[in-house]
């Protein structure tokens, strides 16, 4: 299966750095998508995710600033990585990008080979958090699969139940409880409790099941 190439987004209201900024980023192999307003990000942010992705967003722009586009896209549920860049900074206006959740702050001019550096970084991050999403999904899904019975045993595994107690609850026999949680951890797929217990901790797969993200990207 064919890896996607990775996408840039770039949301700056000056054309030239839109122009310039795409021409390095196509040169290092990446697709591109230029907009030259936030308003503009915004109407055309409804398709698909298909690939790992950054954003190149600048911090001042007309109408929706930089900031204030992070805070809407938070707001939507939106995940992107996010390097912010600006021709000027301030310790505040970098303080509340990261605080936000940008991965990275810029200042105007960029040296090539350090903005490529940033922008690599930022897509590895971007692909990591689409892993732990799929792994997330497909936990959920298992969990949603489990009979009745199972998932009341699942339940109390998880938060820290032993097999004596699980049988008082669900007036059932040790020796059930324990054919039930074998089945469990063989659909889990894992070893034992404690990396069935480590495994969703590291994910939270029960959290918003049955909810799809608002907004999605290609």
């Amino acid at each position: 299966m064919t890896t996607p190439t990775p996408t840039v987004h770039i949301v700056d209201d000056d054309p030239r750095v839109c122009e310039s900024l795409s021409l390095m980023a196509r040169n290092a192999g990446f697709n591109v998508e230029t907009y030259l307003s936030a308003e503009a990000f915004l109407d055309n942010c409804n398709a698909t995710r298909r690939s790992p992705q950054c954003m190149l967003l600048d911090v001042s722009m007309p109408g929706i600033s930089g900031l204030r586009l992070q805070e809407v896209l938070a707001a939507r549920g939106v995940e992107m990585s996010i390097i912010m860049i600006s021709g000027y900074a301030d310790v505040p206006m970098v303080v509340q990008a990261i605080t936000a959740g940008a991965v990275d702050f810029l200042e105007k001019p960029f040296n090539r080979q350090t903005l490529m550096s940033r922008i690599k970084a930022a897509i590895d991050h971007d692909a990591q958090r689409q892993q732990q999403h799929g792994r997330k999904a497909e936990l959920a899904a298992r969990v949603q699969r489990l009979p009745t019975r199972q998932r009341e045993v699942f339940d109390r595994l998880m938060v820290g139940k032993h097999s004596k107690q699980i049988a008082g609850e669900l007036g059932i026999s040790e020796k059930t409880v324990a054919k039930h949680r074998s089945c469990v951890l063989a659909k889990m797929q894992v070893d034992g409790v404690v990396e069935l217990v480590r495994v969703f901790a590291d994910t939270n797969p029960t959290q918003g099941i049955g909810h799809a993200s608002a907004v999605q990207f290609n």
